[in-house]
């Protein structure tokens, strides 16, 4: 008898613990308005956990500050500032890990990282992509200019990685990457840049997929990263210091083309 009680217990502490890591936590800030770890911040007065999607929305008319004291890891995040004014940072002593559980539909994927309005977005933290992964980031674009999705801290991880670049939108990579995985850059024949700032922004596997777009390359040095051309879209890469290209430059058809310059 007491074995079956026993057991009984077990079981409601498995369904609870099920029921917590496929929710959606949405910040509202209506704790100190910037530490990551207090309850009160989100929407449910719970913190994310680990295959949570996650949504800020910055629509405050004023900078927000999201602030990781430790690592944290969820599923999906969403961010976006209503206006110009309303940009959003992640920083601290923290790194989030994105696993790619959920999404939103952007540029005809699943994005699991994506950000949207006309506002500029900073990740002030390191980003781990687990192993297994190809995290598609999207950064949402209309008809004007947006402004860039700006990576400070390192990507890192076993992963690989997407860029979905939206019409006149700009990703701006500063730090050194060592994630595995691979990178494409996606979006066909839009009008977008990938600004590198550093000698390795592609990460350790030097084959860098591109389908259009342009990376504008102002760190200079080596540029030692392989292309692989797609027949869907032009693509242009710029340098913008002295830079020594010793990658090599393929594609699936010939009249792709690649402006270099």
């Amino acid at each position: 008898m007491l074995a079956r009680k026993a057991l009984a217990v077990v079981g409601v502490f498995t369904a609870a613990s099920i029921s917590a890591v496929a929710g959606t936590c949405t910040w509202t800030g209506l704790g100190d308005g910037t530490s990551w770890s207090q309850l009160a911040n989100w929407d449910s007065e719970a913190l994310p956990a680990d295959g949570d999607s996650v949504v800020i929305a910055n629509k405050s008319g004023k900078p927000l500050t999201v602030t990781l004291g430790e690592d944290v890891s969820v599923g999906a995040i969403k961010i976006s500032g209503a206006t110009t004014a309303d940009t959003v940072t992640l920083t601290g002593a923290g790194g989030l890990t994105v696993t790619a559980e959920g999404g939103w539909s952007f540029d005809g994927a699943l994005c699991p990282f994506y950000v949207l309005g006309p506002c500029s977005i900073t990740m002030d933290v390191p980003l781990t992509i687990p192993v297994g992964v190809n995290l598609q980031i999207g950064r949402g674009g209309e008809s004007a200019s947006q402004p860039p999705l700006t990576f400070d801290k390192a990507i890192r991880g076993a992963g690989g990685l997407t860029y979905h670049i939206g019409w006149q939108s700009c990703i701006v990579l500063n730090a050194e990457n060592s994630y595995e995985g691979g990178t494409t850059i996606a979006g066909g024949g839009k009008t977008y840049d990938v600004d590198v700032n550093a000698a390795s922004p592609f990460g350790q596997n030097k084959t860098v997929n591109m389908a259009g777009g342009s990376i504008d390359n102002y760190a200079g040095g080596t540029f030692d990263y392989n292309l692989v051309l797609s027949s869907s879209g032009k693509a242009t890469l710029r340098f913008r210091k002295n830079t020594t290209l010793t990658g090599t430059i393929t594609g699936d058809d010939a009249r792709t083309g690649l402006l270099v310059f």
